[in-house]
């Protein structure tokens, strides 16, 4: 059985090889999920000045959402495990001229920043992708669950959809 790391750099490949494609229907991508992202912008209460961390956030939906959202004055940090898909996603970001969106490559498992650096966290259908997919879900507190948790400041929300209904949770 392959461990957590083997699978995340299988996916990490993978989604790099398929990043060509999703550029190419970028438009159909926008648009497929949009409701979902709508959802999750107003569950997380975005508002403009915000700083938001989005997780595997491939093609960059929902950050591009998000960082009109927050603007002006936030900004949005997208991440991804996959490399391909994060240059597809700066050279979005490059030729849209979206000035308050980063993207960066990092496993949602290990995320490099200071705890409390966000107002909110949002992942649309990012912990499905997690290698263990059940102890990802944030009731049973899984280190991706509990990594994007600690990135949040007190009092603000991590925003999630998955297989299942889209859920909301707030920070003490």
């Amino acid at each position: 059985m392959p461990t957590s790391e083997e699978i995340k750099a299988n996916q990490a490949t993978n989604w790099s090889h398929a990043s060509p494609a999703w550029a190419e229907w970028d438009a159909t991508w926008e648009r497929f999920p949009g409701p979902v992202n709508e959802w999750l912008c107003a569950a997380a209460d975005l508002k403009p000045g915000m700083n938001v961390l989005d997780l595997a956030s491939g093609a960059g939906q929902p950050a591009v959402a998000v960082a009109a959202r927050v603007a002006p004055g936030g900004k949005v940090t997208a991440t991804d495990i996959a490399p391909g898909m994060v240059d597809m996603l700066r050279q979005r970001i490059e030729r849209a001229g979206i000035a308050n969106l980063e993207a960066v490559v990092m496993d949602m498992e290990k995320l490099e920043f200071p705890d409390e650096s966000f107002d909110a966290v949002t992942a649309r259908w990012a912990f499905m992708f997690a290698p263990d997919a059940v102890g990802a879900s944030p009731r049973r507190g899984a280190s991706s669950s509990r990594a994007a948790a600690s990135r949040r400041r007190p009092g603000t929300r991590r925003i999630r959809t998955g297989g299942r209904e889209p859920r909301s949770s707030r920070r003490r």
